[in-house]
């Protein structure tokens, strides 16, 4: 079964894990909205907080369970890279905290301050946001609100998962979006993954993702105001995994230079199929 074809974009819950609260500051660094209540006022999603430090002081962890999440994992992959034992195992124990708060609250969303996490003595996240995706929750990266509200909406137009990346130029007409967590069920019968270090090392893991090789998609962000979206439809050139991050798509997209230009981020939501008319019945006019 589909769980995204049901995806909830209005009345929709999604949470923040970060540490303490999330800062104006990090917002406008990815150019999101600031004001959290106008989330609600504008386009009627309930945001809540969730401190990571708070959950998992509070949260009495199932050694069994962490060891068979893992080995779970480990198990289903193409490839696991030597040094990742780790890195897996302390993503298996925060999903299975994030997973209770998740649905404790009954919330379909959510984004991530992932690159404070070491910080904090943590992994990076990477392996834990994909198993959410599989289990039909939206995640963002790096605190990155509008991205998450693009990639919300987008998935719920399409009943397709999204895709937030970042924004690369790759030639005069093709860009590529790329990151290290993608969704696994991008279309059909997309399952396969294998695990590599995050960014070329063993400290931190990451989910290398089989991703579509041919087809339309829509590209989209929406404006730090929620009052309007930036969108483009283009084709799929094919993936790679040679970036920095993991998992690339290559598009083609129509004035491509102008695109670049207008872009309001680097972080956009991308989408198997062409969204486009049901975006603009929406009453958010693309952004010029």
């Amino acid at each position: 079964m589909n769980t995204w074809t049901t995806f909830p974009f209005e009345d929709a819950i999604a949470v923040l894990f970060d540490f303490g609260g999330v800062s104006r500051e990090l917002l406008a660094s990815k150019n999101s909205v600031t004001d959290l209540d106008q989330v609600w006022k504008k386009l009627h999603i309930r945001l809540l907080m969730c401190d990571i430090d708070e959950m998992l002081r509070h949260w009495v962890p199932d050694v069994a369970a962490v060891e068979a999440l893992a080995s779970q994992w480990e198990q289903g992959a193409q490839h696991v890279t030597a040094g990742t034992h780790a890195p897996l195992r302390a993503n298996a124990h925060l999903f299975l905290a994030i997973q209770q708060e998740l649905v404790r609250t009954q919330a379909r969303a959510a984004a991530i301050n992932c690159h404070a996490m070491p910080q904090h003595a943590l992994h990076l996240p990477c392996v834990a946001m994909v198993e959410l995706h599989r289990t039909g929750v939206l995640v963002a990266c790096e605190m990155d609100l509008n991205g998450l509200l693009s990639s919300m909406l987008l998935t719920h137009l399409a009943g397709r998962p999204a895709f937030m990346g970042n924004v690369i130029p790759r030639s005069d007409d093709t860009v590529d979006i790329e990151h290290c967590v993608a969704p696994p069920d991008m279309l059909p019968d997309l399952g396969a993954y294998a695990f590599e270090g995050y960014h070329g090392t063993t400290d931190h893991a990451t989910v290398v993702i089989a991703l579509p090789d041919h087809g339309m998609v829509t590209l989209a962000r929406i404006a730090p105001d929620l009052e309007r979206v930036h969108c483009v439809v283009g084709q799929i050139v094919g993936p790679h995994h040679t970036g920095s991050c993991r998992n690339s798509l290559t598009v083609r997209i129509p004035s491509c230079q102008a695109f670049l230009e207008e872009k309001l981020d680097c972080h956009y939501a991308l989408v198997c199929g062409d969204v486009s008319t049901p975006l603009s019945h929406r009453g958010m006019p693309r952004v010029l």
